[in-house]
């Protein structure tokens, strides 16, 4: 019996060398270039058959003859996303680095208002800074400058610093605590740098609702009951998580997004699944470090990649 593996075309050429503030660039008077055509929602197969009884059988590669001698085909259809030639510096939006304060207000400006004048990169410089959930909006390369650069996320769990957003919880559905790294239906976005993004999460922490060493399971209630919700079909609007509850959120998670690049930066501490890609395409995960010791602390998760058609407005048609 075949094994079949469902999943995205995701470029995720783990590289060793560090590449930093990535992304391709165009001059400022120069929009993105539209995303291409991708083979994001492929059927792959792995075989538990020799290659011989393979041709025997008549199979060359299961449903539509899909093999992995195909990925250099396929990754010639996936781009990095391109990014007007403006940069901006956070510390001139009012963050300061290795003073205990939360940066997400500066942060998150920054992002916006790049986002609001055509895109480009905010540069995070050398230092630790404090902060909550961070949202990536259309044509912005948040970029992690430095090998000292840190993004410190903070341990103080509440809606202000985490807000209730859509989000997947192990492919379910349902509205939790942002992810630390968080975008929807957006276009043409990248994190990229040499620096870290510690999540401050694992064994003994705020975080810890689900601990091996520890034998605790503080989310398993939470977790049936989402599981019954999708089972039953009930409204995603209705799977309220989040605050009260014990889900913890992804480190990175991006959903209905095109023309996406993770590259080069270190992920430490997550409190739970690393990098998600949900309804993704055009995904691009590139020379990145992953150092967490816990639970469900997978590396790239890319999920329910069958996207659809771009529609007016440059987003998915039809949202999710």
């Amino acid at each position: 019996m075949k094994k079949k593996l469902w999943g995205i075309s995701l470029a995720a050429a783990l590289a060793i060398g560090l590449t930093a503030c990535g992304g391709s660039q165009e001059t400022a008077d120069t929009q993105p270039a539209a995303p291409s055509t991708t083979a994001a929602g492929t059927t792959m197969e792995t075989e538990n058959q020799t290659e011989a009884q393979d041709e025997e059988s008549g199979d060359e590669g299961g449903e539509g003859g899909m093999t992995w001698d195909m990925a250099e085909e396929i990754l010639t259809h996936i781009n990095d996303p391109e990014f007007p030639d403006f940069t901006v510096n956070v510390l001139d939006f009012g963050a300061v680095a290795d003073d205990d304060e939360l940066d997400t207000a500066a942060i998150q400006k920054a992002i916006d208002q790049v986002s609001e004048k055509g895109g480009g990169k905010v540069v995070i410089p050398k230092g630790t800074y404090d902060t909550g959930a961070i949202t990536l909006k259309d044509n912005v390369n948040l970029c992690l400058e430095d090998k000292e650069t840190k993004l410190q996320f903070t341990q103080d769990i509440n809606h202000d610093n985490y807000p209730l957003v859509y989000s997947h919880w192990e492919g379910q559905p349902m509205y939790n605590y942002s992810a630390f790294i968080y975008a929807k239906d957006a276009v043409n976005i990248a994190l990229t740098g040499q620096g870290t993004l510690d999540g401050q999460a694992g064994d003994g922490t705020p975080w810890c609702w689900m601990s091996r060493d520890y034998m605790t399971d503080y989310q398993d209630d939470d977790r049936t009951a989402l599981i019954n919700m999708n089972n039953n079909r009930v409204p995603v609007e209705e799977r309220i998580f989040g605050q009260g509850h014990f889900l913890r959120p992804n480190f990175i998670q991006v959903i209905g997004c095109e023309n996406v690049l993770v590259e080069g930066i270190t992920l430490v501490r997550s409190p739970m699944w690393e990098v998600s890609p949900v309804l993704c395409t055009n995904v691009t995960v590139r020379g990145i470090h992953i150092s967490t010791k816990a639970a469900n602390n997978d590396g790239i998760d890319p999920e329910s990649s069958n996207v659809k058609p771009r529609g007016p407005g440059n987003h998915p048609a039809g949202g999710i």
